[in-house]
């Protein structure tokens, strides 16, 4: 059986277009979503992504059974757990790749995959050191290919970002991006040291993780409306990165994203990772502006930043190397464990 139709589904939010949205825009394949704000989201901030909406509800088997031979999608077990019902009811063997939202230290659940996709050693060494690289019956290294599509459309997004600033951002001022998540319980209280002691002396964007809106809408509401400038509702990552100087962050993956930069990382608390060993710890006690202002970067933090971007990203790929080595996946049998 050949599986030539390929087909990306996301059934939440916006934030994950600026990683699967990215992948089916790259990979010229079509995209379909089940919130209509993600489907505006993307019809902004992706324009040439082929994206189409439909209500949760109608999103039958027999639909996505008409349609795709290959899913490709970011959530943990969406199609894997219809893969029995695809070939019960109509007798199709379906494939899913699984695309990762983000590269972090985290453990993520412990769920069986067909072939997933990851960007380079860093996070096969973590998968092993989890033992979750035994769940995964086919591994794919795409390399960074955010990063290459943002290269591909950077004077476009470069100008999307200008728009959404507008006359708050100063160009006389050095510029910190913070994007806390939700892991930290001390966020709110984090986030309005941050924008008293770094919004004094440097231009401040902040991107609150979605979930952060979802369990605290109150409080994220008063934080957006004590941001200098807030870019919660922006989802494409690295036109932020690029116009930021320095990085701070708890547990979130975009650090990992800012390696690209090589620029300097700045971290609420120790936590554990390798990149925590490429950045500064801030104390609390500290005025976090005057901290940064006073930082010296060394040729040694410059080194780790881009050895470790090296191990994390690998060599750079483009979206025909991406889709040649997913189509050498899935020349191979499905997992034993799949329905057969």
């Amino acid at each position: 059986m050949t599986f030539d139709r390929w087909y990306g589904v996301h059934t939440g939010g916006p934030h994950y277009l600026d990683h699967l949205g990215i992948l089916c825009d790259g990979l010229e394949i079509p995209l379909l979503v089940t919130e209509y704000s993600t489907f505006q989201v993307a019809k902004e901030f992706y324009p040439t992504l082929q994206v189409g909406y439909i209500d949760l509800k109608d999103l039958s088997l027999h639909y996505l059974a008409e349609r795709a031979d290959v899913i490709f999608e970011s959530g943990h077990a969406f199609s894997i757990e219809l893969l029995p019902l695809w070939e019960l009811m109509y007798g199709k063997k379906m494939r899913v790749v699984y695309c990762p939202h983000g590269n972090s230290d985290k453990k993520a659940p412990k769920l069986k995959k067909d072939i997933s996709l990851i960007y380079g050693e860093h996070m096969r060494n973590h998968l092993e050191n989890t033992g979750e690289i035994d769940l995964l019956e086919k591994v794919v290294v795409t390399g960074n290919y955010r990063a290459v599509y943002y290269w591909a459309h950077q004077k476009w997004y470069e100008e999307k970002l200008k728009d959404r600033m507008g006359n708050r951002w100063d160009p006389r001022r050095k510029t910190v991006f913070y994007a806390p998540t939700w892991e930290r319980k001390t966020w709110f209280k984090d986030c309005k040291k941050v924008i008293e002691d770094i919004g004094s002396e440097f231009n401040l964007l902040i991107r609150l993780h979605p979930f952060l809106e979802d369990q605290y809408p109150a409080e994220s509401e008063e934080i957006k409306g004590l941001s200098p400038i807030d870019l919660s509702t922006f989802p494409s990552i690295y036109p932020i990165l690029h116009q930021a100087d320095y990085y701070l962050g708890d547990f979130s993956s975009v650090g990992y994203d800012f390696l690209t930069q090589n620029k300097p990382l700045f971290f609420l608390g120790s936590h554990e990772g390798e990149i925590y060993d490429c950045g500064c710890v801030l104390a609390q006690e500290e005025h976090y502006g005057k901290a940064i202002l006073s930082f010296q970067d060394t040729p040694d933090l410059k080194n780790k930043r881009e050895a470790l971007a090296k191990r994390v990203f690998g060599d750079r790929m483009d979206f025909k190397e991406i889709k040649n080595e997913i189509k050498e996946a899935l020349s191979y049998n499905r997992a034993p464990w799949m329905p057969v």
